[in-house]
């Protein structure tokens, strides 16, 4: 296995920080956009969590009744998943968007998303629980970016349980960071991954 750095978002930034604590030593730097470690996000689960994110215990239902409601009109659930992310459909670029719309219309599609929220609150927990329990953390340097409207404890201080070197900075827009605002993410992503760093992120060491 070749040694990488990993920029990743939503699900895709669960599996890399998973790849990172086991195996240690191929992932050089990991970017996380928009996401805290599973474990730390199902502690944080509060009443308006519950609200705006109820997507997390519908879609980890056991199979079978989500795959089938999802099949009734994937297009009305995924806008409305994606418009709530971004704080409206408009702040999404039309070619993602419609690249969301035609993903969704697969049943395979939707039920690997279901599968993936089935393990988040399953195994995924679990492994990470047990992670924290012995002290594991990344070796590798760690960016966070997150939404500027982040209601919570900060990112870089959960993400301090994890890694030793993380540095971050709040993205403007919602969720969908990506889309939402390519350049700034790029600006913060570009020096962090070649290892030049990024003037005036700050940067925490929780070694110290």
């Amino acid at each position: 296995m070749d040694t990488a750095g990993l920029p990743l978002w939503d699900t895709g930034a669960r599996a890399g920080y998973r790849l990172a604590l086991d195996y240690p030593g191929h992932v050089t730097h990991f970017a996380s956009l928009a996401v805290i470690p599973t474990l730390d996000a199902w502690d944080l689960v509060d009443e308006r969590f519950g609200r705006t994110n109820f997507h997390w215990f519908f879609l980890a239902q056991p199979f079978g009744l989500p795959e089938r409601l999802l099949s009734a009109d994937p297009q009305a659930f995924i806008d409305a998943a994606l418009a709530r992310m971004a704080g409206g459909l408009g702040n999404v670029e039309p070619f993602a968007l419609e690249a969301y719309r035609r993903a969704f219309q697969d049943p395979d599609v939707r039920h690997a998303i279901c599968e993936d929220y089935r393990a988040a609150a399953q195994e995924d927990r679990a492994c990470d629980a047990a992670d924290r329990a012995v002290g594991r953390k990344l070796s590798c340097p760690v960016l966070v970016l997150w939404p500027q409207g982040w209601e919570g404890p900060s990112p870089i201080d959960i993400w301090c349980r994890w890694a030793n070197n993380v540095q971050g900075v709040p993205i403007r827009g919602g969720h969908l960071q990506p889309e939402e605002s390519p350049e700034e993410v790029l600006a913060a992503m570009l020096p962090f991954l070649m290892g030049t760093g990024a003037s005036g992120m700050p940067i925490a060491d929780s070694s110290a």
